[in-house]
């Protein structure tokens, strides 16, 4: 029953997009999935060990949780693109996917997929609060980030996830432009701290996809994007 039900739950994730399409755009919501120790050991065991080992070091289960969804997305959208190439459907099961990653730690498939097709086939993944991500393009580089500010643990030490605009600033302040702040800094100013944080958020978010597009990770100069 529970490798039934781990199936099911894979398969549904991969109707999230067109059947003939390898531009895939995933959104899964990790609080709709509560599964039992039986359930979650089986789609751990999926896995290789090292990343076995990787899932295991987060301290929380939601944590925990999301760390497997991401790797199951990753192998369902190699298991897709695998089926759309002749010759290539039902021959590997997930555990068989070899999946590493570059200096910047973006995922991707040890052996080449290219094609006619997708001649580069890519894809990237992301997990905040409640949802975890995936985007995959088949010409163009892509990167994802999801954020869910209303669910961030609190970051202050009266358990409360605080709205502080200004404190993101200067926390940041070697990774946004200086039109960027000055854009933030009237968005509060006219619209409210929740409003100013949903716009660092969403230049945050932007930085962090172009640089996981690309695969360097945030060593980047994040002022250059």
């Amino acid at each position: 029953r529970t490798r039934a039900c781990a199936r099911t739950r894979a398969q549904t994730m991969t109707h999230a997009s067109s059947q003939d399409s390898l531009a895939l755009r995933w959104c899964v919501n990790a609080s709709t999935w509560n599964p039992d120790d039986e359930e979650f050991n089986f789609i751990l065991s999926l896995l290789p060990l090292r990343e076995r080992e990787d899932v295991a070091r987060f301290k929380h289960f939601a944590d925990r949780k999301r760390a497997v969804l991401s790797r199951l997305l990753v192998r369902c959208a190699i298991l897709r693109a695998l089926a759309s190439m002749d010759g290539a459907k039902n021959k590997l099961r997930m555990e068989d996917l070899h999946v590493k990653r570059t200096k910047g730690a973006k995922p991707f498939y040890a052996t080449s997929l290219a094609s006619a097709r997708a001649p580069n086939f890519n894809f990237n993944v992301s997990h905040e609060g409640d949802y975890v991500v995936l985007a995959s393009e088949t010409h163009a580089v892509v990167g994802v980030d999801v954020a869910a500010p209303g669910q961030v643990r609190a970051i202050g030490g009266n358990g409360r996830a605080e709205r502080d605009v200004e404190a993101l600033l200067r926390t940041f302040s070697m990774t946004l432009t200086d039109r960027e702040i000055t854009a933030i800094r009237a968005k509060t100013v006219r619209d409210g701290e929740r409003a100013g944080e949903d716009l660092f958020r969403r230049h945050w978010s932007l930085k962090e996809a172009m640089v996981k597009a690309i695969g360097v990770g945030l060593a980047m100069d994040l002022r250059r994007c």
